[in-house]
């Protein structure tokens, strides 16, 4: 039972590995949405709290999603291959950078 299963496990993995490397830009143009949109996302949750609407935590825990989300927009700025994902990656990292000084600043004073 153990070696068919083993063999049915290889294949999979063979095959799966097979279609991601025949439709390489796609899986890659997938992947650069996903990352934008998750840099997106922790701005819409770090910037609930910023605005107000809860307790205000601790500034590593404020400053964490923004400062991810900022280093996302600069590997995708870096890396993607559409000029307009490139763009909009670049605005999406000025506001996380704008979010990041706001709230280090908040809290340093």
């Amino acid at each position: 039972m153990g070696r068919k299963f083993a063999g049915v496990l290889g294949w999979t993995g063979r095959s799966t590995t097979g279609f991601l490397r025949e439709r390489k830009a796609v899986v890659r143009a997938i992947v650069y949405r996903m990352m934008w949109w998750s840099a997106l996302g922790l701005l819409v949750l770090g910037g609930g709290v910023v605005l107000g609407h809860g307790e205000l935590p601790q500034r590593e825990i404020v400053l964490a999603p923004f400062v991810v989300a900022l280093a996302i927009c600069g590997v995708l700025r870096l890396v993607a291959a559409e000029r307009h994902l490139r763009v909009a990656a670049l605005g999406l990292g000025v506001m996380h950078g704008g979010a990041v000084v706001m709230v280090w600043s908040a809290f340093a004073g």
